[in-house]
């Protein structure tokens, strides 16, 4: 599928890109991509805290998994804020995969953190001790931790340590893998507005990280509709999804409001960058 031709911007609005601090945004979000292409196109674009939104369109970006509502500036006018009723992206929050100690599924789990991206931007607030250094070489039974930069899977329920259950901020849910032969598969789709790309990785775990990709597959498109279903439901105007089609059924497995990425395809980038538009036309 080819971009689309670029649509005239309206060059009176003002983007407003609405953080918890002050300063940039750091270069690997897809906004501070974005917002490149915007400003080189000639639209303004603000960055940093906001109590009010006056005017223009608000993109909330707020690096946190549950967002507190102090922090979402007040919409007055005939302003608009994007993403604004996203405020809690948890596993227990969106997951339809979670399991508790007497359900009776028996198969093969995952154990995550109930916050996204491993809890690592609530944890950078808070540097470990000595205790805490030492818990991360252990082994994550004995450590009582889940591995820093991975998930465990574990062939039943019923080999979850029982202290597991008892945590709050992990989260046990049925492994539902997607399979290429022997490897793994995990799709992304990342969009803006009305543009989107649909990513497909193979791997040769059942986590898929960039250090076990096998093949790499990028295109313009929609995801399947159950995806998309559920990006109306959460309320996401733009972001990531991490999905699988298990045994041909499309399953969501994480969301994320702050997506990153990574690559020098600035022609991906611009094919999101005018998704904008989507949100810039005037009323009908």
């Amino acid at each position: 599928m080819s971009i689309q031709s670029p649509t005239p911007i309206d060059r009176s609005a003002a983007v407003s890109i609405v953080t918890a601090y002050p300063g940039p945004l750091q270069e690997h979000f897809l906004l501070a991509r974005l917002s490149k292409v915007w400003g080189e196109q000639g639209l303004r674009c603000a960055v940093g805290p906001a109590q009010r939104l006056a005017g223009g369109l608000g993109l909330l970006h707020i690096d946190q998994t549950v967002v507190n509502p102090d922090l979402v500036p007040r919409v007055e006018g005939g302003a608009r804020l994007l993403n604004a009723s996203v405020l809690d992206i948890s596993k227990r929050h969106f997951s339809a995969l979670l399991l508790g100690p007497g359900s009776d599924w028996d198969g093969p789990v995952i154990l995550k953190t109930n916050a996204n991206y491993h809890g690592l931007p609530e944890a950078s607030a808070h540097r470990p001790g000595p205790i805490g250094r030492l818990r991360s070489r252990l082994p994550w039974r004995l450590a009582r931790q889940l591995p820093a930069a991975d998930y465990p899977v574990l062939d039943r329920r019923s080999q979850v340590p029982a202290w597991v259950w008892r945590r709050q901020d992990i989260v046990v849910e049925r492994f539902l893998p997607e399979r290429d032969g022997a490897d793994y598969v995990l799709r992304m789709w990342l969009f803006f507005g009305d543009r989107g790309i649909v990513y497909r990785m193979v791997a040769d775990r059942p986590v898929v990280k960039a250090e076990g990709i096998r093949s790499f597959e990028a295109h313009y498109g929609e995801p399947p509709p159950e995806i998309a279903e559920a990006r109306l439901r959460l309320g996401f105007d733009f972001g990531k999804f991490d999905y699988v089609l298990h045994e041909g059924r499309a399953v969501l497995l994480d969301v994320n409001k702050t997506p990153a990425i990574s690559g020098k395809s600035w022609e991906r980038t611009r094919h999101l960058a005018e998704g904008l538009h989507h949100f810039l036309r005037p009323a009908t």
